[in-house]
């Protein structure tokens, strides 16, 4: 977990978020009876019984690890079965196939994000078990693992839970404000401006730690904007789409999806400006035919088309196409 306050404030708000059901489709099943809370005491090695594949089921076990350390003071130890734990030990069940969970207790399967937590008494150990449909849902069951733990003593306590859920909208995505604090709409530029607020100067670490700051909010994924706003943003569109990747590689390594909303025909506004942008077709021509008008969309568009790799949906800008006299194209 990245220490700064963000993500204690972010670990905070995400929690009343799954409260108030932003994740919702919540089906509160009830602690098994006689089952203790799973506890790790502080300096001594905690155990997660994982088997990670995928990137992300690697990178969401470091992040539980990395959390579970940071508390106890202590290493924590990943093996891959229940029966390397030394006896009596307390530990953390990471599944994608519901494997260790009560007979009764489904993973919800109609949802890529859906999971289910366990507290049970298996094999002599106290344990948690934290499993999802897929990767993704791995991560949701993680993350509620994590907000839903206790730091107190004996060192970091794990309540004792019985829950199965799934997102109640299945894409929730938050997307980027098109221009920096400084642009006022692109009418004037404010020099007082605090450019620590400019998500398009944050280094690749920072882009990775504000993706993920939504991630732990619940939302599944992002809309970037690609507009004229952001080129002034940033002073070019080849600039700006290098930046435009840092945000699109952090989102695919964290397992969310990514939605593309383009400004199709405003090539000049809000402090950009392309003099060789032709809107009006000559006399006799349509904008379709015209190659002075079409060439201006065309040479726009190509840059849309270069992102197409890194997308999942593309959404056009209700402007389509354009604040034109004939809009024929």
């Amino acid at each position: 977990m990245n220490e700064s306050p963000l993500h204690f404030v972010t670990l905070h708000l995400f929690f009343k978020f799954w409260r108030w059901g932003m994740l919702g489709a919540t089906a509160l099943l009830g602690a098994s009876l006689g089952v203790a809370a799973v506890e790790f005491k502080s300096g001594e090695p905690a155990y997660v019984v994982a088997r990670p594949v995928t990137a992300l089921e690697r990178r969401v076990t470091d992040r539980l690890n990395d959390y579970i350390s940071k508390v106890i003071g202590a290493p924590v130890s990943v093996v891959a079965d229940l029966a390397n734990v030394p006896a009596g030990a307390p530990a953390i069940i990471l599944s994608t196939n519901g494997l260790g969970l009560s007979s009764d207790l489904v993973v919800p399967a109609d949802s890529p994000e859906g999971f289910a937590l366990e507290t049970r008494h298996l094999d002599g150990h106290e344990v948690i078990i934290a499993a999802g449909q897929t990767d993704r849902g791995l991560k949701r069951a993680v993350q509620r693992l994590v907000i839903g733990s206790e730091q107190r003593a004996p060192g970091l306590v794990l309540p004792k839970v019985r829950v199965a859920e799934r997102p109640w909208i299945p894409r929730r995505e938050w997307t980027l404000c098109a221009w920096s604090p400084e642009l006022v709409r692109g009418v004037f530029n404010n020099p007082n401006a605090d450019k620590r607020m400019n998500v398009w100067l944050y280094s690749d670490r920072q882009v990775a730690a504000y993706v993920e700051m939504f991630d732990w909010f619940g939302f599944s994924g992002s809309q970037l904007m690609d507009t004229v706003a952001n080129y002034a943003a940033v002073g070019s569109r080849e600039a700006y789409h290098g930046r435009l990747r840092m945000f699109t590689r952090a989102l695919r390594e964290n397992g969310q999806e990514i939605t593309l909303w383009v400004w199709a025909a405003q090539f000049n506004n809000f402090g950009w400006v392309d003099p060789s942008v032709t809107y009006a077709p000559a006399e006799g021509k349509t904008a379709f035919d015209d190659p002075a008008v079409r060439s201006s969309f065309e040479r726009y568009y190509d840059g849309y088309a270069e992102l197409a790799p890194e997308v999942d949906l593309l959404i056009t800008h209700f402007y389509l196409s354009g604040r034109r006299e004939n809009p024929v194209l």
